[in-house]
């Protein structure tokens, strides 16, 4: 994968909105964290799951939110290339 997480993000958030779908500022701020943290290649779920709980946010289904929001990106990436390290499945909150 030569592009920046973030250039696959913008991508993945295009071809969304061209199927009608709105925008996701969760997904921005994953694919940020994803550079800044030097990651290439395959995302492993630890770091994925790291990000998720990164929040100040009081409620606690935050993180389970945050995971199904970047788990069809995720995917999206696994597709292209396998990037994507196991299954990522958010309890309660399948989508």
């Amino acid at each position: 994968m030569t592009a920046t997480f973030t250039e696959l993000a913008q991508d993945y958030l295009a071809m969304r909105r061209g199927l009608g779908y709105g925008r996701e500022t969760y997904l921005r701020g994953f694919a940020g964290f994803l550079d800044r943290s030097g990651q290439r290649g395959p995302v492993p779920l630890w770091l994925s799951v790291r990000w998720a709980t990164a929040t100040s946010a009081s409620d606690p289904r935050n993180p389970a939110r945050r995971l199904a929001a970047v788990r069809g990106f995720l995917r999206h990436l696994a597709a292209l290339d396998g990037s994507i390290e196991g299954e990522l499945r958010v309890k309660g909150a399948d989508l």
